[in-house]
């Protein structure tokens, strides 16, 4: 990708997601139940492989075009089930991710 393009696209991604921070809402959420420590060490081991197979995968983006459609195709999929398996569902996802691919 040409330096101006990726330049211009981290541009807008971060007046997004600064736009998003500073629309958020303020009160911290309330939550249903509490979290044993043997979650928070799951939950952070889930997290942990789910870092490491997306840097892994984003070393690996292709530099034909072709290639790269199906790239970003997996890329997707590896982010909405980790969203998934986390207790995200779509209505959480989707305006986040609404124009990056």
């Amino acid at each position: 990708m040409d330096n101006l393009i990726v330049h211009s696209m981290v541009e807008k991604l971060k007046c997004k997601y600064i736009k998003l921070w500073w629309n958020t809402n303020k009160y911290f959420p309330s939550f249903e139940k509490e979290i044993t420590l043997k979650d928070k060490i799951l939950k952070e081991k889930h997290m942990s492989k789910f870092l490491n197979d997306l840097f892994s995968h984003l070393k690996r983006c292709p530099k034909n075009e072709y290639d790269r459609v199906k790239w970003r195709n997996t890329l997707w999929s590896t982010i909405k089930q980790f969203g998934h398996d986390a207790g995200c569902n779509k209505r959480v996802l989707l305006p986040l991710t609404k124009g990056i691919f």
